[in-house]
């Protein structure tokens, strides 16, 4: 196995942290300081909605019967892995409830939260994806 070679120096800085750009970003305020902390300085200039966390905005379709129903069979095999009809046995078959309140007290009508279920078994992707996918 060959060996890996070692660092011999510090890597570049991004063209953003560069002496000659910080200086002119943040004014006289940056001359003599490290790079790193004029970063720190930049990161706390930055527009941002303090206590926000970044994430996408919610939305999508709302998932009802009607809407099942209306979708190509393709398209809902698709999206839940089952067709309409085998979802609506399904909320029969589990005696899911007209409404299905989760542990943080959201709310969903009993085929909506047997859909997002199925949705998020059909999909790796994390809960945003869901909430921006289906309102």
């Amino acid at each position: 196995m060959a060996a890996l070679p070692l660092l011999s120096g510090l890597p570049d800085l991004p063209p953003l942290l560069e002496p000659k750009v910080m200086s002119s970003t943040f004014g006289s305020t940056a001359s003599g300081i490290s790079p790193v902390a004029a970063f720190g300085i930049f990161m706390s200039q930055k527009d941002h909605n303090e206590g926000e966390r970044p994430c996408p905005d919610i939305g999508g379709q709302h998932i009802t019967e009607e809407w099942l129903w209306s979708m190509k069979p393709r398209e809902c095999m698709w999206r839940f892995r089952l067709s309409a009809s085998e979802i609506m046995e399904m909320v029969d078959a589990l005696e899911i409830p007209e409404t299905f309140i989760t542990a943080s007290r959201s709310s969903f009508t009993g085929v909506e939260a047997l859909c997002l279920l199925t949705a998020r078994f059909r999909t790796a992707g994390d809960m945003y994806l869901l909430s921006m996918q289906y309102n």
